[in-house]
């Protein structure tokens, strides 16, 4: 294994690229010791800061850092990626990703609220009986309208939990709410208002020394149901762990199976907690330490050992001398999705050798990200063989989506790319034969090992080179059937067994909702003479784009994606040049979150034909819809044996690649970037024609390390064991 050991850095303004690099899942956690944060010159400039402290956000992978008398940033975690946010910066203010609006607390009577132009609005509470003012705004609905209060009164003898209406300038009181409402920003996980303002969700306790409740308040019928213990259970972000405080102790559950396990904690007061894709679980422990006494420390467990591994730890092993400090968010610590990289604010002065003493709060970052090495020597895989490898980013659960290069086949053949928790099933993703390179894009999920694999179909040997492109959340997308993909139609096989005439549609049922998004691998075979075809909805016609390209003995598939019709269908519809048959393999559903560009479906980006061809070597950039744009690539006209990716503006093009291409070749490939360009091979000049297909948030699908795609394997060098 390879660690891509902690950040030395020095922090700066500006937007620099990059994505949080995550390590496998399935990867034990390293004893890496934490390593200061310093910041980049060009982010704050040449004045040194001191942090006020971090906080994570609703995106695990992203916190906000505030500084004394200094800028507020979104952060991506172990990363050099910041945005500045907009406001004044020496007080409490929270903007969360995503949203619009922000909140400062200016004084105990007024609210500050920031929008995202910069333009600021204060509400001074109209309320004489709220004597002590307010203590905070942990929440906002997402509209930004409502927002849940903190507030404080003599009257109540301490804190209560409000509702404000900042259109109707109104306070609403949840009539029998008890004395005791919200207690800090850390425990405002389980804390939210609906859009509307008619459900509220907060934490609540009768009177001081009685525990803290998670309650729901629906406003319409005034009731308030008690839904459990606070802080209610936290979730992994790929949705297969969950954990709980029950008293003294933490219960993590694997969702799959409903099985639980106690986490030791070393008997210890319980500050914070998460749990991570993967299952591990950070934690922030209070313990007496040598210099402070009664501090809090950093704990890791990986699920496994029988205790916990103390994080917050010098070089000489001993614990931080201060501890760990929560700053003005009481958030002890920030984690990315899969816990590879965690940071912490502290004034300890043993945790690296340039501190003098405590005299102010510094950041610290532990990376134990790690990307998997083969162990074995070179080979091809054998018929029948099924091969497997680690995923990089993506823990169990998640979806993988991976270029599958099939390359040096002695026959012809195909294959099929899978979890390594099932079969391969009767779907497959690529063709190929000796002499062709014919990429294709394939997803799959990755199994409970952290693995996916490939398995040859048994006609003959080839080698395989994966590129992992992607992280899909499980929550947008799934696979159609429990055991992955579910092949929709065989004309060679179903029906009448005819061929699609030229200009004709075929429509067949797809697995999802109206509106969901049919992720399908096209495989066109049998074609009378060349021509290509559009997957699209059946409410649609099939526009101006195309996903694949045909000839006669072709058999270069590829993926288009559709939105699935009103009747729960979707639509082939052949080119007016030659009779083709086709089969489709639905891969996956997506969710509404992704979506076509426009309101008419796919839409052409770029044609350089039109223009001037991309010359070797030359990185040309082109607008595109989304933070993640989904783009069928097409090649053509080559004037020699080349190949090319798609990446971010700001991301290097790296080491892999998403099209290959030769003299008279029209092989289109999947691609995924955001500000996307494409770079190509230094061997030839090529003409590109670019379709969006569909655009993405980040939230949905993830570049696997900082620096974009990844080269999973490449049998022809080294394979895993």
């Amino acid at each position: 294994m390879r660690p891509a050991l902690a950040l030395a850095l020095v922090l700066t303004l500006g937007l620099v690229g990059g994505h949080a690099a995550d390590g496998p899942a399935s990867a034990a956690p390293l004893s890496v010791t934490p390593e200061l944060y310093t910041l980049p010159v060009d982010v704050v400039g040449d004045d040194p800061l001191s942090f006020l402290g971090l906080g994570q956000t609703s995106d695990p992978d992203i916190a906000e850092i505030l500084f004394v008398d200094g800028p507020r940033f979104h952060w991506e975690i172990g990363t050099d990626r910041f945005v500045e946010l907009p406001g004044p910066t020496d007080r409490d203010i929270h903007v969360e990703p995503g949203s619009d609006v922000g909140w400062e607390v200016l004084d105990p009577h007024t609210v500050r609220r920031h929008g995202s132009d910069g333009a600021t609005t204060d509400w001074v509470i109209p309320f004489t009986f709220l004597d002590w003012g307010i203590g905070g705004v942990p929440k906002m609905s997402d509209n930004g309208r409502y927002w849940l209060v903190t507030a404080s009164s003599a009257v109540y003898g301490g804190q209560r939990t409000m509702l404000y209406d900042s259109v109707a300038d109104e306070l609403l009181t949840p009539d029998g709410a008890p004395e005791y409402g919200i207690g800090t920003l850390r425990d405002s996980t389980g804390v939210a208002v609906s859009d509307d303002g008619m459900t509220v969700w907060y934490a609540e306790r009768e009177t001081v020394g009685l525990p803290w409740r998670h309650v729901r308040w629906d406003r319409a019928t005034d009731t308030h149901t008690v839904l459990g213990d606070w802080p209610p259970p936290a979730t992994s972000e790929n949705g297969q762990w969950s954990i709980e405080q029950i008293d003294d102790e933490l219960i993590r559950t694997r969702v799959a199976n409903a099985s639980t396990t106690i986490v030791p904690t070393l008997g210890r007061e319980i500050e914070q907690f998460e749990i991570v894709d993967g299952g591990e679980v950070i934690m922030a422990l209070r313990q007496e330490t040598a210099v402070l006494g009664d501090a809090v420390q950093l704990y890791r467990w990986d699920g496994v050992a029988a205790q916990p591994e103390l994080l917050s730890v010098g070089a000489d092993g001993a614990p931080a001398d201060y501890g760990i400090d929560g700053g003005v968010y009481q958030d002890f610590f920030v984690a990315n999705r899969h816990g590879s990289v965690v940071a912490f604010t502290s004034f300890a002065t043993n945790l690296a050798p340039t501190i003098p003493e405590p005299d102010a709060r510094r950041l610290f970052v532990i990376d134990t990200t790690e990307l998997p090495e083969p162990d074995a020597a070179a080979a091809p895989i054998e018929p029948g063989e099924t091969y497997c490898f680690p995923a990089v980013g993506a823990g169990p659960g998640d979806v993988a989506v991976v270029n599958v290069t099939p390359v040096l086949a002695t026959a012809a053949g195909h294959g099929t790319l899978h979890s390594s928790d099932e079969p391969a099933g009767s779907t497959s993703n690529v063709n190929f034969a000796p002499g062709s390179v014919d990429p294709n894009v394939a997803f799959t999920t990755v199994g409970s090992d952290g693995e996916i694999c490939f398995t040859n179909s048994e006609h003959a040997t080839v080698h395989l080179i994966a590129d992992q492109l992607l992280v899909g959340d499980p929550s947008a997308l799934s696979t159609p059937t429990v055991d992955g993909a579910a092949r929709l139609v065989d004309t060679r096989r179903d029906g009448d067994r005819a061929p699609l005439a030229p200009a004709a549609r075929r429509c067949v049922d797809a697995f999802g909702e109206p509106g969901d998004i049919a992720f399908v691998n096209i495989t066109p075979v049998l074609a009378s003479t060349a021509g290509h075809g559009t997957l699209h909805a059946s409410d649609d016609p099939a526009g101006q784009t195309s996903n694949v390209n045909f000839r006669p003995d072709s058999t270069n598939p590829n993926v288009g994606t559709a939105a699935i019709g009103s009747d729960g269908q979707i639509c082939f519809t052949n080119s007016d040049h030659a009779t083709v048959h086709v089969v489709l393999d639905q891969l996956l559903v997506a969710d509404a979150t992704m979506r076509p560009p426009t309101p008419e479906g796919a839409a052409r980006l770029y044609d350089t034909r039109d223009d001037t061809p991309i010359a070797p070597g030359e990185t040309r950039c082109f607008p595109s819809w989304g933070d993640i744009a989904v783009i069928n690539l097409t090649p053509v006209l080559a004037d020699a044996s080349g190949h090319g990716v798609l990446h971010a503006e700001a991301d290097p093009p790296g080491t892999v690649s998403n099209v290959n291409f030769g003299v008279g070749t029209v092989d289109p490939n999947l691609g995924f970037a955001g500000s996307a360009c494409f770079t190509n091979s230094e061997h030839a000049t090529v003409h590109l024609v670019l379709d969006q297909l569909l655009a993405a948030d980040t939230t949905v699908l993830q570049p696997p390390t900082a620096d974009g795609a990844h080269r999973l394997t490449d049998t022809r060098r080294a394979r895993f064991s």
